[in-house]
């Protein structure tokens, strides 16, 4: 481990963080809709519901609101389809990989979903993403072409399906993501990263951390020993590091992805002395008024307020 574990004592201010945290959730029972699914009302792939509600149910579980969790829960399993998958119902996909996975993380007993999130794997073995997760399982069957599997994915189906038989090959596709300085990139197929071939940023390797642990990797493999010098070398809790030139737009783009994704890393690992503190802060003073949160930048859905704010929840938690 290379950073010592904080105690788990509150931030500086547990006032304003208990409130941030209570006018978050509070948001987002009042978007659960009747039958218990949430869906964005900004974009219409994910209005369907069936990626959205097993997120936002994990971050209300993790935020104290079990009632609106399990509402949640029994929208997903009344929707998980006979192959075991989730966001296959309807005429078009909606993040199948994703929402199995974080339906798989709220209830391991969803029948067939293990199956079905272990067939998202690319098996191709001269691909060159081969071990990463596919945005389907049709999407890895079907792997002719470069930039099927990626860091995220394979993170969120590292929540669920722990160490499975496919885990070395998954392992063995983060590896292969790890830049020269230690932090990670997003793929290892070529133009396929948004900092540049083979440019780490923040999130994939928050994402490949999250991946490597949950894959049963321990705490003293170099590569997270690495990951973690590379994340705490760009003291970034006000943007998503990594970017230079042309590319700088998305260290916001990806923002509230990236906070939580490294408050799940430091809650787990340690972080640098006052990460509580200082990501706290960061995520409260983008709170607005009704308790959202919202990204000003489109290009990667953060302006979505229930993704977002969920997101900011899940951070806040950890901060907590």
């Amino acid at each position: 481990m290379l950073f010592p574990p904080e105690p788990a004592t509150p931030v500086a201010d547990t006032a304003t963080l208990d409130q941030a945290i209570r006018r978050a959730s509070a948001w987002l029972a009042g978007k659960q809709k009747p039958d218990g699914s949430w869906a964005s009302e900004t974009y219409g792939l994910m209005k369907s519901g069936q990626s959205v509600t097993p997120f936002v149910a994990r971050a209300m579980r993790l935020a104290g609101r079990p009632e609106e969790a399990a509402r949640g829960l029994k929208w997903v399993r009344a929707h998980v389809g006979a192959d075991g998958s989730l966001g296959n119902e309807g005429d078009t996909a909606d993040y199948p990989t994703y929402a199995t996975a974080l339906a798989l993380d709220l209830d391991a007993t969803i029948p067939g979903a293990r199956r079905y999130l272990a067939g998202c794997q690319v098996t191709k073995a001269d691909h060159p993403e081969v071990g990463g997760f596919a945005f389907s399982a049709r999407a890895a069957s079907l792997a002719d072409a470069p930039h099927v599997a990626e860091m995220s994915r394979t993170a969120w189906a590292a929540e669920a399906l722990g160490a499975f038989p496919g885990a070395p090959a998954a392992i063995a596709f983060v590896a292969r993501c790890q830049s020269e300085d230690g932090g990670f990139y997003f793929t290892p197929g070529p133009d396929g990263n948004k900092a540049g071939d083979g440019r780490p940023y923040g999130s994939p390797t928050c994402d490949a951390i999250r991946a490597l642990r949950r894959f049963g990797v321990p705490a003293t493999d170099d590569r997270i020993r690495r990951a973690l010098a590379w994340l705490r070398s760009q003291d970034a809790f006000d943007r998503n590091p990594g970017f230079t030139g042309e590319g700088r737009h998305w260290e916001t783009a990806i923002l509230f992805y990236y906070l939580a994704a490294l408050a799940e890393v430091y809650a787990d690992l340690g972080g640098p002395e006052g990460w509580r503190q200082r990501l706290a802060a960061e995520i409260v003073k983008r709170q607005r008024v009704d308790g959202s949160f919202v990204n000003d930048v489109t290009t990667m859905r953060e302006d979505d307020p229930i993704l977002s704010t969920a997101f900011a929840l899940e951070a806040l938690v950890r901060c907590r």
